[in-house]
């Protein structure tokens, strides 16, 4: 898997997550009632993701230290924060400060590479079947397709 499939996985497993509490909490149903090794295997898989990220996540604050000017995007959002409240209006985000000797192009190809950036990470597999009597849209099965095996 790349960094960017994991980030998908990791983002939809907690889309799932909420939905399934939100559910909960209106009907009192549980949608993976009587699933437990189902609900322990996307545990685990979310569990180990976060670990895989980690090089991911420590090079890409390295490139954003190195190429972004972050002491002024602090100001220029302080400032942006102080407008907003004087002038009674939502906050605004602020644009990209890059470091003088820095281009937006070279920033963005590196952070682009890292994103595509093969892993040696492997996803704890569950059967298909494991998901069978589920109450699931194809769109709320999705974010578990890295973790299925079709055997």
């Amino acid at each position: 898997m790349t960094n960017q499939e994991m980030i998908l996985a990791y983002n939809g497993i907690m889309q799932f997550q909420n939905m399934e509490q939100k559910k909960f909490e209106e009907s009192g149903k549980k949608i993976l009632s009587g699933k437990i090794q189902l609900a322990f295997s996307i545990n685990k898989n979310k569990a180990a993701i976060v670990q895989a990220l980690q090089p991911y996540e420590e090079t890409k604050k390295s490139i954003i230290e190195e190429y972004r000017d972050t002491a002024a995007e602090r100001k220029a959002w302080e400032e942006e924060q102080k407008a907003a409240e004087a002038e009674k209006r939502p906050v605004q985000d602020i644009s990209i400060s890059l470091r003088p000797d820095k281009s937006m192009e070279e920033y963005q190809r590196k952070l682009n590479e890292l994103a595509i950036q093969e892993t040696d990470f492997e996803p704890k597999k569950v059967p298909l079947s494991l998901f069978e009597g589920l109450d699931l849209t194809s769109a709320e099965l999705e974010p578990f397709i890295f973790m299925i095996s079709e055997d």
